[in-house]
């Protein structure tokens, strides 16, 4: 009881010590029944401390030892708890077979109806969005959609949801046009159904902003965005994480539009609150920190610039593979920063480095297709290796044709995408041209 009430007033380090005090009597009787208290004490713990949670979880993990058909829904909670407490600190390749556990032993014990095996697709998909894997996190959330479209009533919530999810799933793999009406269906749902929850529409118009800048249509994204800011400041603190993401979206869309000192003054704001909010060394500051290191750049602010992107990639490199899709976009931050400040041997090596973080990811992505262009410029613009120049973009020009075809029809999105690539063909003819005025050699 007393745990309870100092949780309710958010006192979470006097919960966990009176529920870790309580623990400690259960362990000295009968440990075995102890795994439900190992779990709450983790969850109050959480809110302050995460590598503390985790310790806890794991105890948890080991206490509920293999599932024998009725301790199941503890060792599935417990797993995805240490799931979550490792998602939380950046650890996704750890989480992953937790997550993967726990809905084994759901789909094993529970009907397909149930929401915990809809909800354990949903963590899954979750945790393989952030690995970049993002064609095996649709399959998952494409049975999360199907179950809740099967088992409840049209134009439910979780449907709105599942379609949200699918949409930010499609938009990961640069799917725009299919992401598009996921997210207007989750915006129709969401406006009819659910007024009074101004959160989950905000999500739903942050996603379709987002996609709407992609397709080249910033000028219908622009008042979603500004609408999501306005939401979130009037249902959260204006200080919450959550507020400085919707910052970083409208940034996007001003640095694309060249606003750039707009552009910074939001991105010092969301880099503010994220560092008020996360512990040192989170990832959601490294990536704060990023974008900011990327907008100073474009202002050519190359040293100011500088020491955000060693940050940003110390903390990334902490917890990530060191050829991951996640470290792509540093790397190629960090190799654009060195190119401005002319230390070029340094920053063909990172861009070098974010090509390799790109070869896990689908020859027609946009981001793939981006790390042979960007390598393949730099050697254009410092006249070196013609031949690997040329190579770099006829792979970029596959990727652009896979990607190209990808499209139902070449309409509006496709042409202004296809326009969007005219470096990589030009690029290819320019290759070619030099090589063949060339000396021969002797």
């Amino acid at each position: 009881m007393a745990a309870r009430e100092a949780s309710e007033r958010n006192d979470h380090r006097q919960a966990a010590a009176t529920i870790l005090a309580e623990l400690k009597q259960c362990e000295a009787v009968e440990p075995s029944r102890c795994a439900l208290l190992l779990m709450w004490a983790g969850s109050e713990t959480f809110q302050f401390d995460y590598q503390a949670a985790e310790r806890l979880a794991r105890r948890a993990v080991t206490l509920t030892g293999p599932p024998d058909g009725k301790s199941y829904p503890d060792r599935a909670h417990a797993l995805d708890f240490l799931a979550l407490t490792l998602g939380t600190q950046g650890r996704f390749v750890e989480a992953e077979a937790p997550r993967r556990a726990a809905l084994a032993l759901l789909e094993q014990n529970r009907p397909e109806a149930d929401l915990r095996v809809a909800d354990g697709y949903n963590q899954l998909a979750g945790v393989l969005d952030r690995l970049s894997r993002h064609s095996e996190a649709e399959v998952f959330l494409r049975r999360m959609l199907l179950l809740h479209e099967r088992h409840r009533p049209p134009g439910h919530l979780l449907i709105a949801m599942s379609y949200n999810n699918l949409a930010d799933n499609l938009a990961s793999q640069a799917r725009y046009v299919d992401a598009e009406p996921f997210y207007r269906k989750a915006m129709m749902l969401r406006e009819q159904l659910s007024p009074s929850n101004p959160s989950a529409l905000a999500a739903s118009y942050e996603g379709l902003g987002r996609a709407l800048i992609n397709l080249s249509r910033a000028d219908e994204a622009e008042p979603l965005l500004r609408r999501v800011i306005d939401i979130r400041i009037k249902t959260f603190e204006a200080e919450e994480y959550i507020v400085a993401w919707s910052y970083d979206n409208l940034a996007m869309l001003l640095e694309n539009r060249g606003d750039f000192r707009e552009a910074e003054s939001l991105r010092r704001k969301s880099l503010e609150i994220q560092e008020a909010n996360w512990p040192a060394g989170h990832l959601t500051i490294a990536a704060a920190r990023s974008m900011l290191a990327t907008n100073l750049d474009l202002q050519a602010r190359y040293v100011e610039a500088e020491p955000l992107h060693l940050k940003a990639i110390a903390a990334y490199a902490a917890v990530t593979p060191d050829d991951a899709p996640a470290m792509a976009d540093l790397y190629d931050s960090r190799a654009y920063n060195l190119e401005g400040q002319d230390r070029d041997e340094e920053a063909e090596r990172f861009y070098r480095r974010s090509l390799r973080a790109r070869a896990t990811l689908p020859a027609a992505h946009p981001r793939r297709i981006f790390g042979y262009r960007s390598l393949a410029g730099y050697l254009r613009d410092h006249d070196r290796a013609w031949s690997e120049v040329r190579s770099l973009y006829r792979v970029a020009q596959a990727g652009v044709f896979d990607r190209l075809a990808s499209y139902s029809s070449f309409d509006r999105e496709a042409q202004i995408e296809l326009r969007g690539y005219q470096p990589v063909f030009t690029g290819q003819v320019r290759a070619a041209w030099t090589l063949s005025n060339m000396p021969a050699r002797p």
